[in-house]
């Protein structure tokens, strides 16, 4: 697969030693060619977003949904 899907992602953050949750709104885009996910910074460019177990699978979903 080649091509980008640009998705706004939802997280939802527990500091360790905290009760509370916290949420955040990232724009993200899945790189499908790279089987990676990205975050686009306040100047507009796009960082690779730290994988994690399962990231690639996650990818390749979000890419077959276009």
């Amino acid at each position: 697969m080649d091509g980008s899907v640009e998705v706004e992602a939802g997280l939802l953050l527990q500091r360790a030693g905290q009760d509370q949750w916290t949420q955040r709104v990232l724009p993200m885009r899945a790189n499908c060619a790279k089987g990676q996910l990205e975050q686009r910074q306040a100047d507009g460019a796009w960082t690779v977003y730290p994988g994690r177990d399962g990231t690639v699978v996650k990818v390749r979903w979000i890419c077959a949904l276009r």
